[in-house]
C-alpha cells in the first residue's frame, strides 16, 4: 500500500510537471510567433517623418511670386535682366 501511495504521488507530481512543461512550451511558441511580427522604427525615420510634416505646413511662397510675374507679363511690364540671369547661370556652374 505504501508503494501505491508513493506511486500515486509520483504520478500526480509527474502529471503536474507535464502540464507545466506544456504551458511553458506553448508560451515559448507564442512568444516566438509574435517575435517575428515586431517592427522597430529608427530615430532617423522618425525625424524624417517629423520633417515631412513640417514641410507640408510651410506655405508656398513661390506661388505669390509666380502670380506677380504673371500679372506683369499680362500687363506688358515684365522685363528680364539678362545680365542677372547670366550671373546666376555662371555662379551655378562654379558650384558644380
Amino acid at each position: 500500500m505504501k508503494g501505491m501511495v508513493i506511486m500515486k504521488i509520483n504520478n500526480l507530481v509527474f502529471n503536474k510537471l507535464q502540464q507545466e512543461y506544456k504551458k511553458d512550451r506553448k508560451s515559448e511558441k507564442i512568444r516566438a510567433y509574435h517575435k517575428g511580427d515586431s517592427m522597430k522604427i529608427s530615430s532617423k525615420a522618425k525625424q524624417i517623418k517629423e520633417l515631412e510634416i513640417l514641410l507640408r505646413e510651410i506655405p508656398d511662397v513661390r506661388k505669390e511670386k509666380v502670380e506677380n510675374i504673371k500679372r506683369q507679363m499680362e500687363s506688358g511690364r515684365y522685363t528680364v535682366d539678362s545680365r542677372a540671369v547670366a550671373r546666376k547661370i555662371l555662379s551655378s556652374l562654379d558650384k558644380e
